[in-house]
Order: C-alpha cells, then sequence, then structure tokens
C-alpha cells in the first residue's frame, strides 16, 4: 500500500504492524519528525508529490485522503497522474466536495466528478465497499467523501463521454 499525503503516518505504520508492505509520500516536511523512527527513512519519504511524482514502488492499492481539495488546480493533473500509475489494483480516496468547511480547500469536487475522473481513467467505484467504510467510519468528512475505486479489466474499458469525461473540471 502507498499512503499519498499521509500526515503523520499513522496508516502505514498500522499496516506495518500487521506486517504489510507499506509506504508513505507526504508534500509537507513538516510531517518528517512525526513519523516513526523506524520506518523514516525506508518507507517514508517527503515529496512534492503534486508536481515530481513520487520515487517509491508502486502498490496493489494506493490511499489518499482529504488531500486532493488542498491541491491547487495546476496540481491536480499531476496528483491524479500519480495515484493512477502508483497502483495495479485500486485507490481508495476521499475527496471534499464543495461547500465542505475545512481549512484551506481550493479544489473540492462534487461526488459524480470524481467518480467521472476515475471511470474515466478505468475505475469503477466498489459502492458495496464505500457503504462498508461508510459505516465504520467515525469522521463525519470520510462518511461523507470516501470512495473505493477498482481498476477495470483492460478489455472491459469504455470510454465515457459527456461534460464530465475528462474529470477535473470544475
Amino acid at each position: 500500500m502507498l499512503d499519498v499525503g499521509c500526515g503523520h503516518g499513522l496508516l502505514v505504520e498500522a499496516q506495518r504492524a500487521m506486517g504489510r508492505k507499506s509506504y508513505c509520500v507526504e508534500g509537507s516536511a513538516d510531517a518528517y519528525d512525526a513519523w516513526p523512527h523506524a520506518y523514516r527513512d525506508e518507507f517514508y519519504s517527503v515529496q512534492d508529490f503534486a508536481v515530481d511524482g513520487a520515487t517509491l514502488p508502486p502498490t496493489e492499492i494506493v490511499t489518499s485522503f482529504e488531500v486532493g481539495e488542498h491541491l491547487p488546480e495546476r496540481c491536480l493533473s499531476a496528483y491524479v497522474h500519480l495515484l493512477h500509475t502508483m497502483n495495479r489494483e485500486g485507490i481508495v480516496l476521499s475527496w471534499a466536495h464543495p461547500g465542505q468547511g475545512g481549512t484551506c480547500h481550493i479544489s473540492n469536487r462534487a461526488k459524480r466528478d470524481v467518480v467521472a475522473l476515475w471511470t474515466f481513467f478505468g475505475y469503477e467505484e466498489d459502492r458495496e465497499e464505500v457503504v462498508r467504510m461508510r459505516k465504520m467510519s467515525t469522521m463525519p468528512w470520510l462518511r461523507e467523501n470516501i470512495f473505493v475505486l477498482r481498476r477495470r479489466p483492460y478489455e472491459a474499458l469504455a470510454r465515457p463521454t459527456g461534460p464530465h469525461a475528462h474529470g477535473i473540471a470544475s
């Protein structure tokens, strides 16, 4: 698993404690001091991931919670590209919706736009898993904003059309 925008790295730390391969990429150098010393240099990385991409290995699943809405519009294509290229099976993602409160939310997206974006890239929303994860969450913003996206097999891909076909338009 790769956690993009991992903050203090708690998800990666929990995954590693269970013996699972996990990595972390964070855009803020301030998070470095909060990371566990045992993992800090090998599994955690501070990078401007919205511009440069990640230098960690691709993993089965990429997670990214409450990151996209904090990025300026000019960085969103690189962010989406990173999430897409770093996973082999799917993405677990949250993205603040328009009107949601929060600090520095500058790129909020409607649910339909998030789903349309990832459909364009060959993913389908796993609605059953979304419902399960929303019920488990104790944070209201995650109950509203979580997406579980699975890569579709190549032969099943069909390109969507319409106003949201290319995804990241406001």
